[in-house]
């Protein structure tokens, strides 16, 4: 067949436009019923072409049912960050866009918008979906009500954080900033407008780039010299807590759009429990209510199709991690629709030893996990899986046990960015495990204005803790942490925090201000957080490890939160 092609090409080059007919008519040696079936194939190829891509398209608005001066939707397979995806299109004036995408795959998209918040939802579609049409209406950034904080980073500083200038308050209630410019053009972006740590567009723009972070950036177009950039807060279109994004598959079915409703609601009500969270941290009690969405939830997985019910059943699992009281009867629903080996598990496969645990008791789904683990279909929720089996290895001295499973993901699954702390903590050679001597370290206190090392911490049961003020959990924590110290006699008990913040007029501020951590802090300067992270192993903030009198380590991180410091102390003081 290939002869054919290359003997038609040359020939073809050669000839002048009547003898390139009479070749392509059959006469130059080709039967008329060979080139037929080339042209068939070539019809063929292009209609295969076409049924193996998934054409994404719709329309973005803003919460003001305008479309938003740029924004993007990011498409990642399930499992990979979205936001650096390779497939990502801009959509036009009208909002409108339209994005070609390989079948055969799970996605996760990802709408950003200026002004607005991210949005993320897992698209989960019957095999034989060629094209979805879809409509966002996303909802707008949450800002302060206070801006005396307001900052300004830019291409002057590589927009960086640690860099972060004040912008000077106004008489008419606008916040200014000046910097010399040698370009034609300035980007920028304002922090600590919005109620997450995100730094977002300014109100005053010439255009718009995207940040590749889920934001954008504001340009404006410059002469050399002093430039004034202003930030006008009564410009912002403002969003409100609870407020819910809209998503509609137009033309779809109707369990597409059931699906996306429980997305928008997963989305507010995260944002909602977040913000009740931070008013009412000073309230160890607090409890937000989720009862109406879980009963939406529920609903849901009791409807047709099944793979409604399915995915109805992930998002109601994952209210646990918003404050839900699970029930093993619930989450036994949960884990009949979703067996193990389904693949759905690849949404969120964070949740399948979770689920499993609360359905069957940890002793009887390991068992399971032992029997079926290599059935499970999703790689990333195999690993959970293996991770949970590793870690009861180490929780019950099963050294050779456990470096099994340690040698199974670091070869097999260290390329999943969310277990590599779980791989570190079954690294047969780490320092920071039960029995073993805290490491040395060496550290500046705020209060006495002296150096300590770990062989004063000798003498009395120590908690270290690892945490920073911009970090909403290490926050929400401190309350239960100055519980914990009233709790026990000072010669006995002791705390020392040790604080991460980028400058220490923020730690010095927090303890004025908020809460004063009546014990041994210190503030760590960025030339030592590095190697003082890695010594001890410190992932995620809040991070803690409890030392005992002879300053070994009796526990660290999970073990010691969510309630269980108090009552491991009340075992070791008396």
């Amino acid at each position: 067949m290939n002869y054919y092609i290359d003997l038609i090409k040359n020939k073809l080059l050669q000839k002048p436009i009547k003898e390139k007919q009479r070749i392509l008519m059959g006469t130059f040696r080709l039967p008329v019923t060979l080139f037929s079936i080339l042209l068939l194939l070539t019809f063929l190829l292009s209609c295969q072409k076409e049924t193996n891509t998934l054409t994404i398209k719709g329309r973005i608005l803003g919460a003001d049912e305008q479309p938003p001066p740029l924004a993007h939707v990011h498409a990642a397979a399930m499992g990979q960050n979205p936001l650096k995806a390779k497939y990502r299109v801009a959509t036009d004036p009208d909002g409108r866009f339209e994005l070609h995408l390989p079948k055969g795959k799970l996605w996760t998209l990802m709408v950003t918008a200026v002004n607005h918040n991210p949005l993320k939802i897992p698209l989960v579609l019957e095999n034989n979906t060629d094209e979805v049409n879809i409509r966002f209406r996303l909802t707008a950034n949450l800002y302060r009500n206070d801006f005396a904080g307001v900052k300004i980073i830019g291409d002057w500083n590589k927009f960086n954080f640690n860099d972060a200038q004040a912008m000077v308050p106004m008489a008419d209630g606008t916040y200014s900033f000046e910097i010399y410019i040698t370009a034609d053009t300035v980007g920028y972006q304002i922090v600590n407008a919005i109620k997450t740590d995100r730094s977002v567009n300014g109100t005053m723009a010439d255009h718009y780039r995207y940040d590749g972070g889920g934001d954008y950036i504001s340009v404006l177009k410059v002469n050399k010299g002093m430039v004034k950039i202003k930030f006008d807060p009564s410009k912002l279109l403002r969003g409100e807590p609870g407020d819910m994004p809209e998503i509609a598959f137009e033309d779809g079915e109707e369990y597409q759009n059931k699906m996306m409703e429980i997305v928008a609601r997963a989305e507010s009500e995260r944002e909602k429990v977040r913000i009740a969270m931070q008013n009412n941290q000073a309230d160890p009690n607090f409890r937000y209510d989720l009862f109406p969405v879980q009963i939406l939830f529920k609903k849901y997985m009791d409807q047709q199709p099944p793979l409604l019910a399915k995915f109805a059943a992930l998002h109601y699992a994952e209210l646990i991690y918003l404050g839900m009281q699970p029930d093993s009867t619930s989450f036994k629903r949960v884990m009949e629709l979703l067996p193990l080996q389904d693949p759905l598990w690849a949404l969120k496969p964070y949740l399948i030893v979770d689920v499993y645990h609360i359905a069957l008791g940890k002793e009887k789904a390991r068992e399971l996990f032992k029997k079926e683990k290599k059935n499970i279909q999703d790689r990333r929720a195999r690993a959970f899986v293996l991770v949970d089996l590793g870690m009861e290895a180490l929780a019950n001295g099963d050294a050779e046990l456990s470096k099994k499973y340690y040698n199974d993901l670091i070869l097999n699954y260290s390329d999943i960015p969310a277990i590599i702390p779980a791989i570190k903590q079954l690294d047969p050679n780490r320092k920071i495990v039960k029995g073993k001597p805290v490491p040395d370290f060496l550290v500046k206190l705020l209060s006495e204005n002296r150096w300590i090392t770990s062989k004063d911490l000798k003498g009395r049961y120590f908690l270290i803790h690892f945490w920073a003020t911009w970090n909403d959990e290490s926050v929400k924590q401190i309350p239960k942490l100055i519980q914990v110290y009233r709790s026990f006699p000072h010669d006995k008990f002791g705390i020392l925090s040790l604080n991460f913040d980028m400058k220490l007029s923020k730690l010095k501020e927090f303890h004025k201000n908020k809460y004063a951590m009546p014990w041994w802090n210190s503030f760590i300067h960025e030339l030592h957080r590095y190697d003082l992270r890695n010594d001890f192993e410190v992932g995620a903030f809040p991070y803690y490890i409890l030392v005992d009198p002879e300053g070994k380590i009796i526990a660290s991180n999970k073990e010691l939160q969510a309630g269980n410091l108090l009552s491991i102390l009340k075992r070791y003081i008396r």
